[in-house]
């Protein structure tokens, strides 16, 4: 029974471990659309890397909107 569980367990967190989150982000100013898997905020503003370009984006104002992976993937094509 103790195997079970263990096994169960590991199972699980291998699972969940790949499963990330995948954001797209909206400059009010130039309405410019980027998506990114990770945003750091501080202070006001947002700081992530664009998926598509691969730059450093800093934002102070933005729009951020959590999406699916699908969409995510046949927006960048990633």
């Amino acid at each position: 029974m103790k195997r079970f569980f263990y096994f169960t367990a590991v199972l699980i967190l291998m699972m969940t471990a790949g499963c990330g989150k995948y954001y797209q982000v909206e400059d009010p100013t130039t309405d410019k659309i980027y998506f990114t898997e990770d945003v750091d905020r501080l202070r006001g503003s947002i700081t992530f890397q664009d998926s598509v370009s691969r730059k450093t984006i800093i934002l102070q104002n933005s729009e951020v909107i959590e999406i699916s992976k699908d969409e995510f993937k046949a927006k960048t094509g990633k």
